[in-house]
């Protein structure tokens, strides 16, 4: 409860108003939510329960018909010594809607600030009825009043607020190594750091997005020695990083049967460290054409790093830096010839070896070079968090790299968080780098992208193939990557990737395509025209008033389906409502795959609405006029399902092809 994400509870935000219209935000009704809960605990048992705490046990019943929001009793029954049922009755009985305006006064106080102010008929007003089923207290949205709202908001985003504003955030991701090709585990990367700093620039955060290349080492000694063994210019001009590459994989094999290739690589590795001018040239030649080679990607994927940096920042001064402030403070000790940081007292319940300083031989490790960065960082840009996107085998080295900040008694080591991820395979079989055996980025995309030129071609989906191929293979990728549990591992299987009936990024793209088609049959003003629903609605707004539900009768024909289908609206109205919160979610737990669901679940939502109700066209001639003013309604309705979808796959990088 000590984290940044205090403020969602604890900011002052007023209510959202339009064309007359109030409604709060998802995520301002669960804060008022939380504290009328927490008030009525208080009153009703004398126990004192954390906001912050309710706040974030708060859930979604399965069904919508048994409410929006619920609050599960039994942590609270287990602390007080009653059963969980029976506390869902006495807090449904204890208060309703009208009760909140008399705990105003305690709810001010558990906030504790005069300055949180909120209008409580407006806020009655949005709550329907609470109800209770078995051990939850359920709070049903008045989702008519949500409507009238999404109607008549002018933002392309109708209920957002920037939630994040004042934080700051630096995110570590990507990193490729220079002189090896883009390699699977680095998009594993990019694409995660990518979507999380996308999600906090649009929660209103600022954001460093870094990528700390790979560009300093004892590895590239063994590149520079096998070039110098082998290297033709001509091939390296043909071939760029992957020729290095191959390079690279063959002096690592021939050092298995040659112990002085080591020895030989270290040691012009540290003439580089020491300015050699002719290894420096080669370094900065082979730095060029990876970077060269990385970019196409960036570019194709559509990265948007705020800095492109390296290890070689922080070579030999910021080593000395590092190792004289370790002895200043007493922390550098040596052990069997090489100088460590102990971190026993750091972590006395897990067994964490020392964190290495300097080897036996008097080499620097890249444990220096990270703890380097990390003070670098801080200084520059006073970070809230600072996130590490990296595979989860690097748990052990961030631990340490954070040991010595904490040991180091510096403000900011707990705010270091390790982003990890899994391992990815393909038909089940690891990577290995140095064996040659790693899937670059290069001939998956290729893979994919001719699958998808296959399926325009095909069925003749597009006019533009190429750029739809493109949409496509990229979503595909980032989508399957994004879609999983980020620290688990999965395999990429290239025939369900492109599935449009599946979970999968084609399925969304196709039914956002779906929605621009039906815009383009209507003639309807482009999504992201912002005059055009004041103009649009303009002649609606005695028929919107306070009340949605205007949007029901246009889409409800007949009495028999009007239950389902309204049940289906409301499902959809939620689901927008909800944007923010699902945003804010994904940010505490950095999970892109939280977004990807809800995208997943908007899509079937609409598909489902499409299946039933029709959104275009006049029954009767005679009904054309009332028919042209209740498909305006529709039409801006789908709208907002649709600018929800467009924002929701631009957060996680993937773009909607014009047209399929």
């Amino acid at each position: 409860e000590k984290t940044i994400y205090l403020k969602i509870c604890h900011n002052d935000k007023k209510a959202i108003r339009a064309g007359g219209l109030v409604v709060y935000s998802y995520i301002e009704i669960k804060k008022i939510i939380s504290s009328e809960i927490a008030v009525s605990i208080y009153k009703k048992y004398g126990f004192e329960e954390g906001v912050v705490s309710i706040f974030h046990s708060l859930s979604t019943p399965p069904k919508i018909e048994n409410g929006d929001i619920a609050f599960p009793c039994f942590n609270i029954a287990k602390k007080i010594g009653e059963k969980p049922v029976d506390i869902a009755r006495a807090l449904c009985d204890e208060f309703n809607p009208e009760s909140i305006k008399e705990k105003k006064e305690a709810m001010e106080a558990l906030f504790e600030s005069s300055d949180f102010k909120i209008d409580i008929e407006d806020f009655a007003s949005l709550i329907d009825k609470i109800s209770i089923e078995g051990p939850y207290l359920n709070f049903h949205i008045n989702k008519s009043k949500v409507a009238a709202y999404l109607l008549s908001s002018r933002l392309a985003i109708p209920f957002h607020d920037r939630f994040m504003e004042g934080y700051r955030i630096v995110i570590d991701y990507s990193s490729c190594n220079i002189a090896k090709p883009y390699g699977i585990g680095h998009i594993m990367s990019t694409a995660i750091g990518e979507s999380l700093k996308r999600c906090y620039e649009f929660a209103g955060a600022f954001v460093a997005g870094i990528n700390y290349l790979g560009d300093w080492g004892t590895q590239f000694g063994l590149v520079l020695l096998a070039f110098e063994f082998w290297g033709d210019e001509k091939k390296l001009d043909e071939g760029g990083v992957y020729y290095l590459y191959e390079l690279y994989v063959r002096i690592n094999e021939e050092q298995k049967n040659d112990a002085s290739i080591r020895e030989k690589a270290k040691e012009i590795f540290q003439k580089l460290e020491d300015d050699d001018p002719y290894y420096k040239k080669m370094w900065e030649m082979i730095r060029e054409i990876s970077i060269k080679d990385f970019q196409k990607y960036y570019t194709l994927f559509g990265n948007t790093f705020t800095h492109i940096e390296g290890e070689s920042q922080y070579s030999k001064s910021s080593i000395e830096n590092v190792v004289h402030m370790l002895e200043l403070n007493g922390i550098l000790q040596e052990s069997d010839g090489a100088e460590v940081v102990f971190l026993d007292d750091i972590y006395p319940n897990e067994k964490i070896p020392p964190c290495m300083i300097k080897k036996s031989d008097g080499t620097t490790t890249y444990a220096v070079r990270d703890i380097a960065a990390a003070l670098d960082r801080w200084q520059r840009f006073h970070f809230d968090e600072s996130l590490y996107v990296i595979n989860i085998s690097q748990r052990l080295h961030i631990q340490q790299i954070k040991g010595v900040i904490k040991k180091l008694n510096l403000p900011f080591a707990d705010s270091m968080v390790h982003v990890a991820f899994g391992t990815m395979t393909f038909s089940g079989e690891k990577m290995q780098t140095r064996k040659g055996t790693i899937k670059f980025l290069r001939e998956i995309y290729e893979q994919v992208y001719q699958q998808a030129l296959a399926l325009t071609e095909g069925k003749n989906v597009s006019k533009d193939k190429e750029k739809t191929a493109k949409d496509l293979a990229v979503g595909a990728i980032l989508f399957a990557i994004l879609k999983n549990n980020r620290i688990k591992d999965f395999d990429f299987q290239f025939d369900r990737v492109l599935n449009f009936e599946g979970d999968t990024a084609a399925y969304i793209q196709y039914t956002a395509v779906r929605i621009k088609s039906i815009f383009k049959k209507a003639e309807f003003a482009n999504s992201d025209d912002k005059t055009s629903d004041e103009k649009i609605l303009a002649r609606f707004t005695d028929k919107i008033k306070n009340d949605g539900e205007i949007l029901y009768q246009v889409f409800i024909t007949n009495d028999e389906s009007s239950d389902d289908i309204r049940n289906l609206i409301d499902s959809i109205i939620l689901e927008i409502y909800k944007f923010d919160d699902i945003l804010h979610n994904l940010l505490k737990e950095k999970e892109p795959y939280i977004l990807c669901r809800y995208l997943l679940k908007l899509a079937n939502l609409f598909n489902q609405l499409y299946s039933k109700v029709r959104i275009l066209g006049a029954e009767k001639e005679s009904q054309a006029k009332t028919e042209s003013d209740e498909e305006t309604i529709r039409l801006v309705f789908v709208r907002r399902i649709y600018q929800v979808m467009e924002k929701g796959l631009d957060l996680l990088g993937i773009s909607i092809p014009d047209a399929l």
